[in-house]
C-alpha cells in the first residue's frame, strides 16, 4: 500500500494523525516521560487524558511497527516526521509474547527492529489512541488491533 501524502498531519493540539492508519499518537514520543514497566507503561497510556480524550492505550506491536521506515535510522521515522523527542531506545507495545507470557513486545525506534523482554524492564511509552467514531478507520490487517 502506498503511503498517503501527506503521510502525518499535526493536529495542532499536540497530536498528529498517521493518516495511512488512521490512528492518533502524541507529537511527543515522550509526553509520558521517562521509562517504566511494561505494567505501569499501561496503567499510564490507559489513564492518559490528552487532546480531550481519555481513550489513550499502549499500542500493540503491529501499530508500533506501522510507524516504521526500515530505510530510515535514528530513528526509523518516515523522513519529514512531525514527532517530537523520539528516544532511539526501546518503546514497550502492549502486546505479550505468547512464548513466554512475562515478557511483551516492543521496538527498538533506531531501526524498527522488534524485541521481546520482560515485563518488568524500563522502556519508553508512546501513547496511541483510534481515530473518532466516524472517520475513517484504520484496516485492522494495518494496525492488528482487533486481532490481537
Amino acid at each position: 500500500m502506498a503511503w498517503p501524502q501527506p503521510r502525518f498531519t499535526d493536529a495542532g493540539d499536540g497530536t498528529v494523525l498517521d493518516n495511512l492508519t488512521t490512528l492518533v499518537w502524541t507529537k511527543d514520543a515522550q509526553h509520558i516521560k521517562g521509562t517504566m514497566s511494561w505494567v505501569d507503561a499501561l496503567a499510564a497510556c490507559n489513564s492518559l487524558v490528552f487532546a480531550g480524550h481519555g481513550d489513550w492505550r499502549l499500542p500493540n506491536v503491529r501499530e508500533l511497527l506501522s510507524l516504521i521506515d526500515y530505510e530510515q535510522h535514528d530513528p526509523a521515522l518516515p523522513q519529514g516526521h512531525p514527532f517530537e523527542d523520539v528516544q532511539y531506545l526501546f518503546y514497550w507495545s502492549g502486546t505479550t509474547y505468547d512464548a513466554s507470557p512475562v515478557n511483551a513486545w516492543g521496538v527498538y525506534l533506531c531501526n524498527g527492529y522488534t524485541f521481546n523482554y520482560h515485563k518488568t524492564t524500563r522502556a519508553y511509552v508512546w501513547p496511541v489512541r483510534s481515530a473518532e467514531p466516524g472517520d475513517k478507520q484504520a484496516p485492522s490487517i494495518l494496525t492488528g488491533h482487533q486481532a490481537e
